[in-house]
């Protein structure tokens, strides 16, 4: 029974967890919807939002860890019951007044009703009621010596990813504008997806100040184009704006496409201009398309025969020089995120399981070579 109720709330915290920790800014969004829904004036750029956001990814991820390897057994599942039932409790909430569709308890990766979610923390909470009442019943599979090993690690290594995801972009990407997605294609006509159904991306737009809608103008430019994404200039970070004035200029320059979109009104958007002397073209787009699009404020986007080439935060804009060419410098990566983060944290955990059984078998042998010596003795009193 015990490992029944293990199995879903590990696979849980460590999938809720890690989605979390890999796209806190998504996070973010989500806690701001629930914001507004509550009457409450916080945005997803502000300082106690964004730590908010980290702090649940941490908690839950590191929570799942220490339930799979029965770490701290007493206190780890007496918190995963007091969180499934505050959870409980907020999904009962919205399951009830539906303030937000989704409660983006595993971020975009995978989206579920209010009422699957509410049904799903039903069945965590009674498994983890189950583990409070008979904690005990949760086998280690570390020994308590060494558990701290493991602690430690697991911390690290998801405030690590966390920290990097906020200052650059999702280490993962969840949101339908991956790169090498299709723009052109998903605006097209009926935004059709191959099977059928509406594509995830046919709610992208780009409108002139003026009101006419200029996607396809801007989507059929086959060669390279620059899309700086700014939802909100009131609140975006103006501090990377040499950069981006230089890109622009070095578009001029090679010919390049360069336009700058935002969801923001017109006195902010005067604004960003007067603060950072932007004389690029700016259109206007959803706010809720442009905060998926790039997770960042401002963020780059580089497109290339209507397709995403490339993405980049405030934090970690390209440079080109004149004899630079775009093609040559795309990143790219021969390994996929997701494998460098398996084996970032899965080979290190394996090793140090493997190195704690040693010494766990090791201390039982010795035990026994010890028992053998004195029952020999027993049966031998003259040797």
């Amino acid at each position: 029974m015990a490992t029944l109720c293990r199995l879903p709330l590990t696979g849980t915290f460590v999938f809720s967890g890690f989605v979390k920790i890999v796209d806190p800014q998504g996070m973010c969004h989500k806690l701001e919807a629930y914001a507004l829904a509550m009457g409450q004036t916080f945005t997803d750029s502000d300082l106690a939002v964004r730590f908010a956001a980290g702090c649940i990814g941490v908690f839950e991820f590191v929570l799942g860890i220490y339930i799979l390897l029965g770490i701290r057994r007493k206190l780890t599942t007496r918190l995963a019951f007091l969180f499934m039932a505050a959870m409980t409790a907020l999904t009962v909430w919205i399951y009830l007044k539906n303030p937000v569709p989704d409660c983006g308890c595993f971020g975009e990766a995978v989206v579920l009703t209010n009422g699957q979610t509410l049904a799903k923390n039903i069945v965590l909470l009674l498994c983890s009621l189950f583990l409070t009442r008979y904690p005990l019943y949760l086998h280690r599979l570390i020994s308590e010596r060494n558990q701290w090993v493991i602690s430690i690690y697991a911390w690290v290594y998801a405030a690590g990813v966390c920290y990097a995801s906020f200052r650059n972009l999702p280490v993962l990407e969840f949101t339908p504008y991956t790169v090498g997605a299709d723009l052109r294609g998903a605006v097209e006509g009926t935004a059709k997806t191959d099977d059928g159904g509406i594509s995830p991306l046919a709610n992208f737009y780009l409108n002139t100040p003026q009101g006419d809608d200029c996607t396809f103008e801007v989507l059929a430019d086959t060669s390279w184009q620059f899309l700086l994404i700014a939802p909100n200039c009131a609140t975006a970070d103006d501090g990377c704006c040499d950069r981006i004035n230089s890109l622009y200029d070095y578009c001029v320059d090679k010919g390049y496409a360069f336009c700058m979109a935002t969801a923001s009104a017109p006195q902010d958007i005067y604004n960003w201009i007067d603060r950072t002397g932007a004389a690029y073209p700016i259109l206007l787009a959803d706010e809720t398309e442009l905060k998926s699009a790039v997770r960042a404020n401002p963020g780059l986007m580089l497109l290339h025969n209507g397709r995403i080439a490339a993405k980049w935060s405030n934090n970690n804009l390209p440079e080109y020089r004149d004899e630079d060419d775009i093609a040559t410098n795309v990143p790219t990566s021969s390994t996929s995120p997701l494998t460098r983060m398996l084996l970032w944290f899965i080979v290190p955990l394996i090793i140090i399981i493997f190195l704690d059984g040693l010494w766990v078998g090791s201390k039982y042998y010795k035990r026994y070579k010890l028992r053998k010596r004195i029952f020999s003795k027993q049966q031998n009193p003259k040797q």
